[in-house]
């Protein structure tokens, strides 16, 4: 049976959305100006990027669209700050590789083992990139990833997925598979750490957020669509 990219989004985020709302540390040295909302809330707004160049920016902007469009069911995955939530986590910790083994060797791995390079995250997303718009560029009439239609796009990051083009140092799919391993963290992320905007892809899927304790309402809610506003980390504050 076909399913939407949007259903999805909903079947994936119900599972998983729990653990990865507070799995990522913010960056070192981040300073997203905050919307001072209720209780001081930590959700930030889109501000300039901290490792993005802008052609980096644009070919990241341009993936998240095609993985996670505007419809009437939920909010984009740019609008949701996904873009500034990777740029962050990039700027930080998560970029530089902490806790990696970067001592090799380094072979080609089964599809389970993630990649195998010895390169940090920072340096898949700069050079994959870099790389991957000089192949557009070549193969596009001088166009960036960016500059292409969406339906190009989406074709050309299943070619990436399906191994069916070769970039010289980066693997497409090892990019890939960060750029969209990273957006959905970002989507379903505590807003606190930039991503998940305004809390909408809870929203969506009627997630409560964090909270102490859910022992009296289990009774409840047991079975049923949580209807009451989700709760980010901030607003514990």
């Amino acid at each position: 049976m076909e399913i939407s990219r949007r259903g999805f989004l909903q079947s994936v985020g119900a599972a998983g959305v729990s653990a990865t709302s507070t799995l990522i540390a913010p960056a070192h040295g981040a300073t997203p100006k905050l919307n001072k909302g209720p209780k001081g809330a930590l959700d930030a707004q889109l501000q300039a990027y901290t490792f993005f160049l802008p052609d980096e920016a644009a070919f990241v902007e341009a993936a998240v669209d095609v993985f996670i469009p505007h419809d009437d069911i939920g909010p984009g995955g740019v609008e949701s700050g996904i873009v500034y939530f990777i740029d962050q986590q990039l700027a930080g910790a998560f970029g530089t590789g902490f806790g990696l083994n970067y001592t090799g060797p380094f072979r080609s791995g089964t599809p389970s083992q993630g990649f195998q390079l010895p390169l940090t995250p920072a340096e898949i997303y700069r050079i994959g990139i870099r790389e991957m718009n000089a192949w557009c560029h070549s193969n596009f009439q001088g166009q960036t990833f960016a500059q292409l239609h969406a339906v190009v796009r989406d074709r050309l990051l299943r070619q990436m997925q399906l191994r069916a083009l070769e970039l010289p140092t980066v693997p497409p799919h090892i990019l890939l598979g960060m750029v969209y391993s990273n957006t959905m963290e970002g989507y379903f992320s505590d807003p606190a750490y930039g991503g998940n905007r305004n809390k909408g892809a809870w929203r969506m899927l009627g997630y409560p957020g964090v909270a102490r304790i859910y022992t009296a309402d289990i009774r409840t809610y047991q079975r049923k669509r949580q209807v009451l506003p989700p709760q980010s980390i901030a607003d514990f504050r």
